[in-house]
């Protein structure tokens, strides 16, 4: 493919008009790369990686959020902000959240922000020209739905505030 991401299958029936360019096992290697780096960050624990919708338990003070997951979920795509007071069921919300959306087959990462920055951190190194923070970076740009949950248990360090800022813009340029 020559880094193209597609390759030409001449087996391939051409009366359905949608040609007979496949995706190159490059782009298999690639998503599994990109997953094996965001695994390593973490995520879900026990019965976070089962919980759904619904398994939730519903009441006034978090109706309005499961509506608007399940109207993301809906949508395949988009930004969800999830605030309140603590033991409301915001985590779990986005366990069932990543869950759902993996039933459907769609790539998604559950993790903490502190997490998130130790992993980014853990890789960068600024005498290297391409390196691995580049890599780990681009699979948190890349991947369609990023959960990152505890925003505000970070210490905010001047690399960490401008890193997690630049993350949540092209996440929302995206969208």
């Amino acid at each position: 493919c020559n880094d193209a991401g597609w390759v030409i299958d001449p087996t391939r029936d051409l009366s359905n008009r949608s040609g007979n360019a496949v995706p190159c096992i490059c782009n298999t290697r690639a998503a599994e790369k990109r997953q094996e780096r965001l695994l390593a960050m973490g995520g879900q624990r026990g019965d976070e990686s089962t919980v759904r919708l619904a398994d939730l338990r519903r009441g006034p003070y978090n109706e309005q959020a499961i509506a608007a997951a399940e109207k993301l979920i809906a949508a395949g795509h988009g930004a969800l902000t999830l605030t309140g007071l603590p033991g409301r069921g915001k985590s779990r919300l986005l366990h069932a959240l990543v869950n759902e959306m993996r039933a459907r087959g769609v790539e998604t990462q559950y993790t903490l922000t502190t997490v998130l920055l130790d992993y980014l951190r853990a890789a960068f190194d600024p005498e290297r020209k391409a390196n691995e923070f580049d890599a780990r970076w681009q699979a948190l740009i890349d991947i369609p739905v990023l959960c990152i949950d505890e925003l505000d248990e970070y210490t905010a360090t001047d690399w960490a505030t401008v890193r997690f800022k630049m993350l949540l813009d092209f996440r929302w340029r995206d969208l």
